[in-house]
């Protein structure tokens, strides 16, 4: 889902945000997981993420603080550089996150809030599992 940026295209750059959620089976057979993997991707014309990344999401009134997210750096163009950021984070917080009304995400020095196709999207994940 892109947060910030201009919509992909033949002639985008990036120079955004965009965020996926994930999860795997703790086994072999399909269970619930215990954990959801928020992703960032950020492609800007610099390191936004490098030295600050710690991730705070306010739901409704409920904070979050899920502290650094993991990171790696991946090699692009010399126009673009281009960061991952990932954070694991329980099962049930990332319920009531997706299940609020209002959501502001910090993330390292960007803030921005969940749109409705955001939280349907988030809530659709919720549904599959």
């Amino acid at each position: 889902m892109l947060v910030y940026g201009p919509h992909p295209g033949p002639f985008s750059l990036g120079f955004g945000l965009s965020m996926f959620a994930a999860y795997t089976f703790p086994d072999q057979t399909p269970s619930p997981p215990d954990t959801i993997t928020l992703n960032f991707m950020s492609s800007e014309n610099s390191y936004v993420f490098a030295f600050e990344r710690e991730l705070t999401i306010k739901a409704d009134e409920e904070i979050f603080n899920l502290g650094k997210t993991q990171y790696t750096q991946i090699i692009g163009t010399s126009a673009v550089v281009h960061e991952k950021l990932w954070q694991p984070i329980r099962r049930d917080v990332f319920t009531r996150i997706a299940n609020s009304k209002k959501v502001h995400v910090r993330l390292g020095q960007k803030e921005f809030d969940f749109t409705e196709n955001h939280l349907k999207n988030l809530q659709a994940l919720l549904s599959s599992i």
